[in-house]
């Protein structure tokens, strides 16, 4: 995780944690560490033009003369100078000082950006520019802080995602240890033939992976030299009560908050908000102690498990042709430009103006089959509600996802078989009357070819006109 703290100095400082420790690094450090930048660069980026807020602009001034290192090749040789001792023998000796803060910012600042990106370093600083715009927002007063316990703020972590991260961390260590003994073999004179035998005998003195993993899925508790970003080191197992078949199968729909909440004597954290409706069963909830902490899952609702096998470059593709401007020409717009963000990188800017008319065209290509149809699409057009603009898009995993009626694209499909760009409107039907319609309807929703079927994410459904019964619709 990464943390962005406001300091009464008007500074902003990035928590990062590394093996357990917590860094706070000042932001422009790494800004500079990230691009080849000037400090007029930074503080065009961050004030966008707005030259009536002084709140903003003179905090930004002031954060950038606080720090005399302006260049960036000596800012990466001062970081990884500091962080050398952090990893210790995780990393070679032969290493400089600037490649390490390299390899830093690449495992632990903003690990969502692809590495394999030849502008992964310009989208880290593009993403770290709107967070420190975001927190001057909060500070100022202008946005109020997201709430932690809503379901909009959550994604699932699923039993695969968590025993991928244990093995590779195993196997990092596996490696590192086996290194390790090698090297402690050749300082003492041991160091034989690598022939088959003292290879057995050298992977023989370490512990095997898999009992690792056996003892996680056995005891469920963890046990892990960096934490792996967790709340918890214990209860990440249980028994499957086998009382009758429901009772078996509900364990696979169920949901935890995790067990540091269940210590907590606020109540805020068990409360089902609102925007839970459709993806959280609002009464399967046991009594007690886990009441409100370990939900289940709606019917229809539905987690991505993996990654849309989609291009993102063809994705970027289609919003610049539907009216995105590209994010190069940023530094050059007005403060009132909102961001658009796909998968938390800044993509591009759009006109508040026109950012319905772009959120519209691009869940057209996300009903029509051009985009993943999972794609989650949330335009906030300004702060009237207290909330951050910009257009934010998504296909990661681990997003809870249902499906609903998208009457505009219905309606349009029945008449002609193209789709129209207006504003689109959800409904979602729901008949608890009679059974078979019921179940007709379930069919029709799972099945991807039905056209108007769209699906939606928790913090896209805030802010969408949905229907829940027919008499609720209004043109």
């Amino acid at each position: 995780s990464v943390t962005l703290h406001y300091l009464k100095s008007g500074e902003c400082r990035v928590r990062l944690i590394i093996r357990r420790q917590e860094f706070f690094i000042p932001a422009t450090l790494l800004l500079f560490a990230l691009k080849d930048t000037t400090a007029k660069e930074i503080f065009q980026s961050i004030v966008r033009g707005d030259s009536t807020n002084h709140w903003v602009s003179s905090r930004t001034e002031a954060m950038l003369r606080q720090h005399s290192l302006k260049t960036r090749n000596d800012v990466l040789t001062y970081l990884g100078g500091l962080f050398r001792h952090v990893f210790g023998n995780t990393v070679p000796k032969s290493l400089s000082d600037k490649q390490l803060c390299f390899r830093m910012m690449d495992q632990h600042l903003f690990v969502h950006v692809d590495k394999k990106s030849p502008t992964r370093n310009v989208d880290k600083f593009e993403v770290l520019i709107l967070m420190i715009r975001k927190l001057y927002a909060l500070a100022k007063g202008d946005i109020q802080p997201e709430n932690p316990d809503a379901l909009s703020s959550h994604e699932i972590l699923l039993p695969g995602h968590m025993f991928l991260m244990v093995i590779k961390e195993k196997l990092q260590e596996f490696v590192f240890g086996l290194g390790g003994m090698i090297l402690r073999e050749q300082r003492m004179g041991r160091l034989m033939a690598f022939d088959d035998s003292y290879i057995k005998k050298l992977l023989a003195m370490h512990p095997k992976v898999g009992d690792r993993v056996s003892y996680l899925i056995t005891t469920g508790n963890l046990v892990s030299n960096t934490g792996l970003d967790l709340m918890q080191t214990s209860g990440f197992t249980i028994v499957a009560d086998k009382l009758n078949y429901f009772r078996y199968l509900s364990h696979f729909r169920s949901v935890h908050r995790g067990q540091f909440f269940t210590e907590m004597k606020t109540t805020s954290v068990r409360k089902l908000l609102p925007e839970s409706w459709g993806f959280l069963c609002p009464v399967h909830t046991p009594d007690g102690s886990p009441c409100g902490l370990l939900n289940h899952l709606a019917a229809p609702c539905q987690i991505l498990p993996n990654p849309p096998n989609f291009n993102q470059t063809q994705f970027k593709r289609l919003l610049r042709d539907a009216g995105m401007i590209p994010k190069e020409m940023g530094i050059n717009l007005g403060h009132r430009y909102c961001s658009v963000c796909l998968d938390g990188v800044v993509v591009g800017y759009v006109d508040p103006e026109n950012i319905t008319a772009l959120a519209d065209t691009i869940r057209g290509f996300k009903i029509s089959g051009k985009l993943p149809k999972h794609t989650e699409i949330t335009p906030i057009k300004d702060m009237k509600d207290r909330v951050f603009p910009g257009l934010y898009l998504s296909t990661t995993p681990a997003r809870l996802t249902r499906p609903v009626y998208n009457l505009q694209a219905r309606n349009n499909n029945k008449s002609s078989n193209g789709l129209e760009e207006k504003k689109a409107k959800t409904m979602e039907e729901e008949n608890d009357e009679d059974d078979d319609e019921e179940r007709k309807d379930m069919d029709e929703i799972h099945n991807d070819n039905d056209a108007g079927i769209e699906w939606i994410s928790p913090m896209e459904q805030c802010f969408l006109n949905i229907a829940c019964v027919p008499d609720d619709y209004r043109e």
